[in-house]
């Protein structure tokens, strides 16, 4: 449990990078 692999923090930020690009394509939709 205390080990935390890179493999962590690059899911997290293609989770983010995700949100993100769907936010985007959501607002550039609605618009």
């Amino acid at each position: 449990m205390e080990e935390k692999p890179k493999r962590s923090i690059l899911q997290g930020l293609l989770i983010l990078a995700v949100i993100g690009i769907v936010v985007t394509v959501a607002i550039n939709y609605l618009r």
